[in-house]
This record gives C-alpha cells, sequence and structure tokens, in this order.
C-alpha cells in the first residue's frame, strides 16, 4: 500500500524552495545596502603569458552599495588594502570592475567561493596579472 506521507517524497523540492528564498532574501538585503565584506586567501597568480606561481597573503574586499538596481548592477564603494575607490557592477554577483590611475581591474566570482582578481596596466606596455582567490563572504 503507497504511503500517505507527502512530506518525506517531496522533501528535495522543499528543500530547494527553502534554499531559493533564502537566496533572494541575502540577494535582497544587498540590493537594500547592505555592506559585504569578502576575507580572501591568495592561492596563486599568473602573469600576461601564462605563468603562474604559489601566491600567499590575504586581502579584504569591503564593498557598500551607492546606487543600485534590483539586480544589484550599479556603483560601490570598494576599499581593499590601503585603495578606496568607486567601483560598477553588472549584477550583485559581479563582474565587478573599478580603474586606479592607468590600471583596470575586475573581479569575477568562479564558485561559491573561488574568486579571480585580474588586474590589467594600460601604462606604455601592457602588462596583466590574475589573481586566484579563495574567498568567504563575512557576515
Amino acid at each position: 500500500m503507497p504511503s500517505t506521507d507527502m512530506t518525506h517524497r517531496h522533501y528535495p523540492f522543499l528543500a530547494t524552495l527553502a534554499a531559493l528564498v533564502l537566496s533572494c532574501l541575502a540577494i535582497n538585503s544587498y540590493a537594500e545596502g547592505a555592506v559585504r565584506v569578502f576575507s580572501c586567501n591568495l592561492e596563486r597568480v599568473c602573469n600576461e603569458a601564462g605563468i603562474c606561481e604559489t601566491e600567499a597573503g590575504e586581502v579584504e574586499f569591503r564593498l557598500e552599495p551607492m546606487q543600485l538596481d534590483g539586480n544589484g548592477a550599479g556603483s560601490y564603494r570598494l576599499s581593499y588594502e590601503d585603495k578606496d575607490v568607486t567601483m560598477q557592477a553588472y549584477a550583485d554577483a559581479g563582474p565587478f570592475t573599478w580603474r586606479i590611475g592607468s590600471d583596470q581591474h575586475t573581479l569575477l566570482v568562479n564558485s561559491e567561493t573561488g574568486m579571480l582578481w585580474h588586474s590589467l596596466s594600460l601604462a606604455a606596455s601592457l602588462q596583466s596579472r590574475s589573481h586566484y582567490l579563495e574567498c568567504t563572504l563575512a557576515e
């Protein structure tokens, strides 16, 4: 005889629905002005020729919304190391772009914990560096 207990049978759907609701709440809080802080460990860095080496260190990115649309796109105040700049985002999950002097920077989310920080020097000779980061979002 089939079970009449619907809860057990629909558990995967309910778990997915709960995760979706929590994700929407988190995204909405970012769009409403919540500051996000990413604490990252530097894993490796690669140059424009694709030559990579292990890099140890830490960097913390502080993203403070300035003017955002409903999808999280717009401008942020970005603080990291000794820098404080205006950054543009195309959505709440990036990509994020900013300039410092002749250097163009892009921060891309790769996974739940992985980020790629690309910097391109637009000086006389083009040079780039890609930093692979392992990050956590501070609560």
